[in-house]
């Protein structure tokens, strides 16, 4: 199952998570960055990793940097009218950090070359779309997937989760443009995952029934 949940990363309760991947908007206030990260840090496992794809290198409080790459992925028509002087490839510096004095599981071998040649991205959407093949790469050097829990504080359409979906991670988005979210949970949908509040929803509704039925029986035993 997974997530979206509604709200901004700095006023939301984060849940405890294993992998954390984002790309925080570029125009984001510092400061609220250095909040969400310092919450980040209190409900991360201590074996746990951050990942950051923003242009500026960071001293998170509590987060040791562990490398650092580039991702170079070929503009589309789409990036294009995003950025005004049209550069023909747009570079996506990511920073992996862990937390600090802490061990971490991370295949070192498995992936972080300075260069990663990335894809075509085809899209009419009217943002720059996160490479999903850069958030593969990172999430295949983490720790094992399975029964892990991923967390992006900065979803947007969910790219990441998705992708950390289906890599084997509980996946939690958190977004606070509520159409974004709207259409996020859309794409889940379509994509056949199931969202842990439906789920809820459901189980609920069906003890609801449940219990429902219990009493008419109950009192047509008694009748």
């Amino acid at each position: 199952m997974s997530e979206i949940i509604w709200g901004g990363a700095s006023h939301v309760k984060l849940p405890v998570f294993d992998v954390c991947w984002t790309s925080p908007p570029y125009e984001i206030d510092t400061d609220d960055l250095y909040a969400v990260t310092q919450k980040l840090y209190k409900v991360a496992k201590d074996d746990a990793l951050l990942w950051v794809m923003h242009p500026e290198a960071f001293a998170f409080a509590g987060w040791d940097l562990i490398t650092h790459c580039s991702w170079c992925m070929t503009e589309s028509d789409v990036d294009k009218a995003y950025i005004a002087r049209g550069p023909l490839e747009v570079m996506h510096d990511i920073w992996l950090f862990k937390k600090r004095g802490q061990e971490h599981y991370w295949k070192s071998d498995y992936w972080m070359p300075n260069w990663l040649a990335g894809g075509l991205i085809e899209s009419d959407a009217t943002y720059l779309p996160v490479p999903t093949e850069g958030i593969q790469e990172c999430l295949g050097a983490s720790l094992p997937s399975e029964g892990k829990t991923f967390l992006d504080p900065y979803c947007g359409t969910a790219s990441s989760v998705c992708t950390a979906h289906e890599m084997g991670f509980h996946a939690i988005g958190i977004e606070i443009n509520e159409q974004t979210v709207k259409n996020a949970r859309m794409r889940l949908k379509a994509m056949d995952i199931e969202l842990s509040s439906e789920r809820f929803k459901r189980e609920a509704k069906l003890k609801d029934r449940g219990e429902k039925k219990d009493r008419g029986e109950k009192k047509a035993v008694q009748n």
